[in-house]
């Protein structure tokens, strides 16, 4: 993916709550600093702020399942455990591949 001697890093966080006359990027930078330093020398990197969005509902009532927005993690674990979720709500049961998998 990326050439020798050198590497492909991720670092996210989740921005919540009082924002302290700061904008959302500025409490990003601040949490992500630890982070960010131990990555140095970093040859460039890409900020991106996405507001994170949940469903109002179960989904019961309406019989309409929606997943929430992508979060900050960088592998699809918690996208496939949200899936499932909707798969259980819809059908009673756990579908056989999250079975497998625990």
């Amino acid at each position: 993916v990326c050439p020798k001697d050198m590497w492909i890093a991720s670092a996210s966080t989740v921005v919540e709550g009082p924002l302290e006359g700061l904008n959302v990027k500025e409490i990003a930078d601040r949490e992500l600093g630890p982070a960010l330093a131990m990555l140095q020398p970093a040859e460039r990197y890409f900020v991106e702020v996405v507001p994170r969005h949940e469903p109002t509902s179960n989904g019961f009532a309406e019989r309409t399942f929606v997943t929430s927005s992508d979060d900050a993690t960088s592998h699809v674990e918690s996208a496939m455990d949200e899936v499932a979720s909707i798969y259980y709500r819809i059908m009673g049961t756990w579908p056989e591949a999250l079975m497998r998998r625990n």
